[in-house]
């Protein structure tokens, strides 16, 4: 995997949080260049700032769990230049698809699994969606248990086995849940997924050759932006129809990739039609894709089938 040099920003108001603090870095000795710390007695604060070269992933997770602590406050700025790691899984292929609700996300990509995993792929799927219904079709209907209510029983107990399923064909499968509606951040669920998967080492223990995050694409936030600018993924693919609210939707998404484009950030793939056989909708579509420098790189044909596959729950 490839590795990246940053610098994390530190502001520590409460002493009683640098024990943790200190625990945290320890933990992350092997990727610590450098550090330095100033107290700031006449404001009772301290100052840190830590100088870091690792994949990005593992940056975002330190950097998010130095700023969860109580009275820590942290900021990340990243150098342009990236370094392939000795000895990583370079054929590892990392693609993220997003798209709004209901525009046939998680169906489009459990199939792309299955048929990967028929050719002897091993591919690991993560549904990035409050629902955690993404990887569904391929468990035959059986859900898979949401990290974030994992992690909020079990917390530091969670485990690797806890979080994953495995699916038709040995697909591996993870889904990121989110809050109950009105109680918090729908893209919580996704940051605590994918810092829990790194934290646990999924990648090193299961070894995929493809991972696939099925993306909720209606709200780009930080969270469900995470897959995109956090080193997760290294393309991004958007699903859209003809229709005015998906083409909105696929806009928003691209314009989020386009403002990432130079941090280093995974870079947009093209777009798949998914057609709804509105008007102009080929049209649309293409002028979306000109829009962003792209193309359109798939074209599926709207068939009832799907729909009653979907219900029966089959993929």
């Amino acid at each position: 995997m490839e590795t990246r040099v940053a610098v994390i920003s530190i502001i520590v108001e409460q002493e009683d949080a640098i024990e943790e603090l200190n625990i945290l870095l320890h933990e992350a000795r092997q990727y610590i260049v450098g550090r330095m710390g100033i107290p700031y007695r006449a404001k009772g604060i301290s100052i840190i700032s830590i100088v870091i070269d690792a994949p990005q992933d593992t940056i975002s997770a330190l950097s998010g769990k130095i700023g969860h602590l109580k009275g820590v406050f942290a900021k990340t700025a990243y150098s342009n230049v990236i370094t392939p790691a000795e000895g990583g899984n370079t054929g590892l292929i990392r693609i993220a698809v997003y798209g709004k609700g209901g525009i046939g996300k998680s169906t489009t990509v459990s199939n792309v699994a299955a048929a990967l995993a028929e050719m002897g792929l091993k591919v690991m799927q993560i549904g990035c969606d409050p629902k955690a219904d993404s990887t569904i079709l391929l468990r035959h209907g059986e859900a898979v248990p949401a990290v974030l209510d994992l992690y909020n029983e079990k917390k530091q107990a969670l485990q690797l086995e806890d979080m994953i399923r495995i699916g038709y064909n040995g697909v591996i499968c993870v889904e990121a849940g989110g809050p109950t509606p009105g109680l918090g951040c729908a893209g919580r669920g996704i940051i605590t997924a994918l810092e829990k998967l790194k934290e646990l080492g999924a990648y090193d223990v299961y070894k995929p050759d493809v991972v696939l995050y099925d993306v909720l694409g209606d709200v780009v936030c930080g969270g469900f932006s995470m897959p995109m600018r956090g080193g997760y993924a290294d393309k991004i693919f958007i699903i859209t129809s003809g229709e005015n609210m998906a083409i909105h939707a696929a806009a928003n998404i691209a314009m989020a990739v386009e403002n990432f484009k130079n941090r280093g950030y995974a870079g947009l793939g093209g777009l798949i039609l998914n057609r709804r056989d509105v008007p102009r909708e080929e049209e649309k579509v293409a002028e979306l894709a000109d829009d962003f420098h792209t193309a359109v790189i798939g074209t599926l044909s709207h068939s009832g089938q799907v729909a009653l596959a979907e219900e029966q729950k089959k993929h």
